[in-house]
């Protein structure tokens, strides 16, 4: 089996504008690392902006834990960056059904709702992460955010739901192909074929692919 190498993120840049040498880990692979370690890996790749190979070394992980919240929240969110809403709302629900008491679940959730400009559903899901941490002025601040779009976007109420979800959908295929091909048990959920007929979400234009998980709150 193949293994990914340390998060090239971590290396610095010396002052010439070469690249410093890297770490001496013996060229040790996301195989012998274990669930924590692989989630600092992914962190300072979201930190550097790597958000591709963040995305593979949470998904590691989550093969090593696959009950830890924290790890499908961090994915939800280098997900959200890369706009792969439908990932991120994945990762943002199974966090919330496995810590339904943590505040950042929820958060996760709203920020998806956001970025695909649904500011009402987005209200929803802060609200309920406020309801558990009444004082995070950051989920306030957001919130507030949330409610200014909502009543600026009012006269559109028949907005899609689903815009965004199309943008970058070849890269987020390409990621769960990486983790495919590299391990042997994928652990990035695939589009399954219901008993209803759908259309490759790839090919079909947004309003093909069903997040309906994303429009409760507005119905």
């Amino acid at each position: 089996m193949v293994g990914i190498r340390r998060c090239s993120c971590t290396q610095s840049t010396a002052a010439n504008g070469k690249a410093a040498a890297p770490e001496k880990d013996g060229g040790k692979s996301n195989l012998n690392l274990t669930a924590d370690e692989l989630k600092e890996e992914g962190n300072k790749c979201v930190k550097a902006g790597n958000y591709t190979e963040a995305i593979l070394h949470y998904t590691h992980a989550i093969k090593l834990s696959p009950s830890d919240a924290i790890l499908y929240s961090n994915r939800s969110l280098a997900f959200c960056k890369m706009q792969q809403y439908y990932y991120a709302n994945e990762d943002a629900d199974k966090a919330i059904a496995l810590n339904p008491t943590w505040a950042k679940g929820y958060f996760r959730k709203a920020e998806v709702s956001m970025g695909v400009g649904q500011y009402d559903t987005a209200l929803l899901s802060y609200g309920k992460a406020l309801q558990l941490q009444p004082q995070d002025m950051g989920i306030i601040q957001a919130a507030r955010k949330a409610a200014a779009l909502s009543n600026a976007d009012r006269r559109d109420e028949k907005r899609s739901p689903l815009i965004g979800t199309g943008i970058g959908c070849v890269v987020g295929l390409c990621i769960v192909l990486a983790d495919m091909l590299l391990t042997e048990k994928p652990a990035i959920k695939t589009f399954k074929s219901p008993k209803k007929k759908m259309k490759d979400p790839v090919t079909s234009g947004p309003s093909e692919i069903d997040i309906q998980k994303l429009k409760q709150g507005n119905d």
